[in-house]
């Protein structure tokens, strides 16, 4: 028997976000705090990624580093080229 296999396939294997040891530290009141501490992540090609964690988990501070707003104290990441979207949904809290 064989197995058909999508041409789609080997592309949706591709990495197009990866962090290799991601950290960011502020200084709070004369001490530092870690937001980040070594995030290794890869998100790959055609897929639909999720962050999810606690208050303080440094979800925040992963993002505004992807997007630039701010720097990492050490660490790097990449994001390929030929993405084409990021998209960032921020909960927002609504009372009635």
């Amino acid at each position: 028997m064989n197995e058909i296999i999508s041409p789609d396939l080997e592309r949706q294997k591709q990495v197009v976000i990866k962090t290799e040891g991601l950290a960011k530290s502020y200084k709070i009141k004369n001490s530092m705090v870690n937001a980040l501490n070594g995030v290794n992540l890869q998100i790959y090609k055609s897929s639909i990624f999720g962050l999810l964690g606690r208050n303080g988990a440094g979800k925040t501070t992963l993002v505004d580093i992807l997007t630039k707003i701010t720097q990492p104290s050490s660490g790097s990441f990449k994001i390929v080229n030929n993405s084409k979207t990021i998209g960032i949904c921020y909960q927002n809290e609504i009372l009635y």
